[in-house]
């Protein structure tokens, strides 16, 4: 495998280098001090995908480890509504400790698959997404777990509920026959559906990462939130269907449909109701988004 190393200037600290076989990498400066950062995302929402992180030069007890798990997919009918899937969990680790000759092994969960319905063989319950995870056993497991699949069963086993989050939040409830619940997010549990309203997505938690992050383009990323329960046929409008929270997506109705898990976010997707064959993406319900790794650490004096 090729490593790409990574190195910088800085005083103070003795000199911090590492390599790693994917992701991007770049660095930052936050109050005096040089940091790196790697990122590593798997190249598909339904791939997950391994990497190795080396520390070549060097070692620190300051690092920072951010692990999101991938989110769940939505569950999806073809007569009724699903609820949304569960957000994958989120670890946000400080003063990590890494050391040279150790390999890092890193993997980047994937988002639940799409349920299909209207398949040969049908599918209704959401997929469960799968776990994410930083870790050199035994010194360091650090393991976000997945969310679970939004339910959706046609009669007579009705059932819309939203799907636990990898964070052990549970998706709310359904109302009926029309209305699902929202997925559980990171940090909450998702919202119950009333008669009127389907349920929304729990939330996940916002991270300040210190720098202009290349896969997000901001500094702030909002992850692991639940995705939003789906409206029934015929009822409600837009504003009834259930929002997706933190990177989930949004559940179907009033015209629009399901929504997948935004990317590396590992959001829950939507609750969906599949009815439109004119649209071909409405063979599907949604996909939960794929998870993500990052690794920041301060580079020390490197000279």
């Amino acid at each position: 495998m090729r490593f790409i190393p990574t190195t910088q200037m800085q005083s103070g600290d003795p000199c911090v280098a590492s390599s790693a076989n994917g992701g991007v990498s770049g660095s930052f400066t936050s109050a005096s001090v040089t940091y790196n950062y790697h990122e590593f995302t798997s190249s598909d929402v339904n791939t997950t995908e391994g990497f190795l992180f080396q520390i070549t030069r060097g070692y620190t007890q300051k690092a920072r480890v951010i692990v999101v798990g991938g989110g769940a997919s939505g569950g999806a009918t073809s007569q009724f509504q699903g609820g949304g899937g569960g957000g994958g969990n989120v670890l946000d680790q400080t003063n990590v400790h890494l050391y040279p000759t150790n390999t890092y092994q890193i993997q980047v969960g994937k988002g639940g698959d799409a349920a299909y319905p209207g398949a040969g063989i049908p599918t209704e319950q959401g997929l469960n997404g799968d776990s994410s995870r930083f870790f050199q056993l035994p010194q360091i497991n650090y393991t976000a777990q997945y969310g679970e699949g939004g339910d959706a069963n046609e009669p007579p086993n009705f059932g819309y509920d939203g799907g636990t989050s990898g964070g052990g939040f549970v998706g709310g409830s359904d109302a009926a026959a029309n209305y699902g619940g929202g997925g559980g997010g990171a940090s909450a549990v998702g919202q119950s559906a009333t008669f009127s309203q389907a349920g929304d997505g729990g939330a996940g938690y916002t991270i300040n990462l210190g720098y202009t992050s290349p896969t997000f383009g901001t500094s702030t990323i909002s992850v692991g939130g639940g995705g939003g329960g789906a409206l029934g046929n015929g009822v409600g409008t837009a504003a009834d269907r259930g929002f997706g929270t933190d990177g989930g997506g949004n559940g179907n109705g009033g015209g629009f449909r399901t929504e997948d898990g935004t990317r590396h976010s590992g959001g829950g997707g939507g609750g969906g109701l599949v009815i439109d064959a004119i649209d071909p993406n409405d063979d599907r319900g949604s996909i939960g988004g794929d998870g993500i790794v990052i690794v920041i650490y301060p580079t020390g004096s490197c000279f």
